[in-house]
């Protein structure tokens, strides 16, 4: 390395010879990078895809079961039960008939003003 008076020219020359080494480096390191991205992009991807075909595998297995779909009968048929039940034991209910009487007689009746509110009773 060549000295000049001041010491600046080999300064310079240091500089430039490690500023491409480091650019070297940094260029490696980035296509390293890329390279290992894509690769992990292909794994994620097929790990998706096994994850639901797995899923859809199990769902399958588990509603074409003979016992899921006896219990799934069992609960629609109860769930379909249930309001008839309630409805049934509801209007058997001698309060509610006559609530139900009471306000259709109230709305028959000429107490009701034509805006459709009740008017007061005395």
């Amino acid at each position: 390395m060549e000295e000049t008076s001041n010491g600046k020219e080999s300064l310079d020359k240091i500089f430039l010879v490690e500023l491409v080494k480091a650019a070297s480096w940094g260029t490696i390191i980035l296509v390293v990078i890329a390279v290992l991205l894509l690769g992990a992009k292909q794994n994620i991807k097929e790990a998706i895809d096994f994850t639901l075909k797995r899923a859809v595998g199990e769902v399958y297995y588990f509603v074409s079961n003979p016992v899921v779909k006896q219990d799934i009968k069992e609960a629609l048929e109860f769930m379909s039960e249930q309001p008839s039940k309630e409805v049934k034991k509801l209007l058997a209910d001698p309060a509610f008939k006559q609530d139900v009487k009471e306000a259709i007689d109230l709305w028959h009746s000429d107490k009701a003003n034509p805006s459709g509110k009740l008017s007061e009773t005395k």
